[in-house]
């Protein structure tokens, strides 16, 4: 409970005012009491006397927990007029505002407009609304992504929004709630009982290809239900309160693992950053995928690809169905791929397979492929030999080649300089202070500096490329997996005898020549750079910093 009586209040006079001045205690009272009431007891909260005292009180439902801050005024009724004429709206802004404005919104009741108005949904604001779906209810046990029937179309008991049941009970008194019947406990557990012991798999047709110890096949018959490659199925998880996860099968082959297939995963909106206000049937693309047993699928799904259409920048106002497909529990749809790292949401890639692979043709694969094959360094362009080392005129890494005479960005511990920098003086010890008598003498020797860049990182390093090898091995090859690179230095201006003061007049693209080399690790590259000689631009140097990222010049 947050809101409680004052300790001052007369009980033995207990006035209506009394009771519209604490009405938010009363109702979350009663929240509680339906919270820990049984399935089938009506709530109180719907009974007319509790739903005129939110009315009047202008109580907020779903967040007992949090702390109400601001004191109720005393309302008083006031007969609603018309008010304000509707603004003109696309479809989508009409139904956002008539979910939170409802009373607000003129609604027309002709016959025709019927068919089109909303259903009652839950607020999706409130904290009931926004909590996960617990998984051991026997509402959620119903649910076709938790493995049930999916007949019962009942929301999670701890899910229950207590907005909507008082609108429904306000809107239909003499009508009872529709609430189909929750199959009985005999049947559920028959579910289960199927559920657990699928196992007649067989195999449909003779293998596609053989590939080592690994028969691939294009169909599978799982209980009277026949898959082929390509088709989205339902996969038991370990955890029966956790719901189904869905894949697609990429692949289906035997060996001595047993009969086994590649499950390319999608993600839920539930678990990517929209959480609770995603649409319960989007999935979305991710790079995951796992080798499971046939034994693991639950059922067969269908997953449907919405393309943005040609002309979607002009049908934001259109007066069309929103939904993407119907909610049968085994249907769904995906548009975007997202990224996990950086909860970015993107168009899907375009991988199409080749005739050599397309009996084991991956997207998750190829592309995680992709990507370590950027992150791996490489050489090219190979030119001679001496010294015990093989000379190359070209390194890639990351997608981005590194020739010779190419300005690069290298950690700050890579090569150090000649001249030593001047350590920092250090600060006075404190001294012994009577804190009674001086309260404030710590604020003279605090460790903080306001605007001290200290503790700011040092800058790359910049260097030009000299060479680019790699060592040979004892039997002659060259040792590719560890590249090496000779530079010469440049020095930033805090980098020369005239320490970090220079730095304080200096252009910050300006460098200092200088014929010094050193050896790196191709390992410590973090870009490239442009560094040229002032004299030689056509253009003045202010020109030449601002036509682009990463140039640097030296005039000496």
């Amino acid at each position: 409970q947050t809101t409680v009586p004052p300790a001052g209040l007369n009980f033995n006079r207990f006035t209506e005012d009394s009771l519209l001045r604490h009405a938010q205690f009363v109702v979350e009272q009663v929240e509680s009491y339906d919270e820990a009431g049984d399935s089938d007891e009506p709530p109180v909260l719907i009974t007319p006397c509790m739903r005129d005292l939110i009315k009047l009180a202008g109580v907020t439902l779903g967040k007992r927990r949090a702390v109400r801050r601001q004191a109720i005024r005393h309302p008083t009724r006031i007969d609603k007029d018309k008010g304000p004429t509707k603004a003109t709206t696309t479809k989508l802004v009409y139904l956002i505002f008539d979910t939170f404005f409802s009373e607000q919104i003129e609604k027309d009741e002709r016959e025709e407009d019927k068919e089109n108005a909303m259903k009652r949904r839950r607020c999706g604001v409130c904290e009931v609304c926004q909590q996960p779906e617990c998984g051991k209810c026997k509402a959620c046990q119903n649910m076709v992504k938790f493995g049930g029937s999916g007949k019962s179309k009942q929301a999670c008991l701890q899910r229950r929004c207590p907005n909507l049941a008082v609108r429904e009970a306000d809107e239909d008194e003499e009508v009872d709630d529709n609430i189909p019947e929750m199959p009985s406990p005999k049947k559920m557990l028959q579910g289960r009982k199927k559920k657990q012991n699928k196992s007649r798999i067989s195999w449909v047709g003779e293998p596609i290809k053989s590939d080592g110890k690994k028969d691939f096949y294009q169909r599978v018959c799982i209980d009277s239900e026949t898959l082929e490659v390509g088709d989205c199925v339902s996969v038991s998880p370990d955890d029966p309160t956790k719901p189904l996860y869905l894949a697609r099968v990429t692949a289906m082959w035997e060996d001595t693992s047993g009969q086994m297939f590649h499950a390319h995963w999608f993600c839920p909106g539930s678990d990517t950053v929209l959480g609770a206000t995603s649409d319960p049937l989007e999935l979305f693309l991710v790079d995951e995928c796992e080798d499971m047993q046939l034994s693991y699928i639950h059922g067969k799904v269908n997953v449907i690809y919405k393309a943005p259409s040609e002309n979607w920048s002009m049908e934001g106002g259109l007066d069309m169905e929103i939904k993407m497909v119907e909610d049968d529990g085994r249907t769904y749809f995906y548009q975007m791929w997202y990224d996990q790292e950086y909860a970015r949401f993107e168009t899907p890639p375009k991988t199409q397979p080749t005739e050599d692979n397309k009996y084991k043709f991956c997207m998750s694969c190829t592309r995680l492929d992709e990507v370590r094959q950027k992150e791996i360094p490489k050489v090219a362009e190979p030119l001679e030999e001496g010294d015990g080392k093989m000379f190359y005129g070209v390194a890639t890494k990351n997608g981005v080649q590194y020739r010779v005479g190419d300005g690069v960005y290298l950690l700050p511990e890579a090569f150090s300089f000649s001249v030593k920098p001047a350590s920092p003086a250090k600060r006075p010890k404190k001294e012994a202070v009577d804190e009674e008598l001086h309260p404030e003498h710590y604020r003279k020797y605090s460790e903080y500096i306001k605007g001290s860049n200290l503790d700011a990182p040092d800058p790359f390093r910049v260097g030009r490329i000299k060479e680019i090898f790699c060592h040979l091995r004892g039997n002659g090859k060259p040792n590719e997996a560890d590249i090496k690179l000779r530079i010469w230095k440049f020095y930033r201006p805090e980098n020369t005898h005239k320490s970090m003061k220079a730095s304080y007049h200096a252009d910050i693209n300006l460098l200092y020549w200088s014929d010094e080399e050193t050896t790196v690790d191709f390992r410590a590259v973090q870009g490239r750079c442009t560094v040229v000689y002032g004299e030689d631009l056509t253009e003045t140097i202010q020109d030449y910093s601002a036509g682009g990222l990463d140039r640097f010049y030296f005039l000496e």
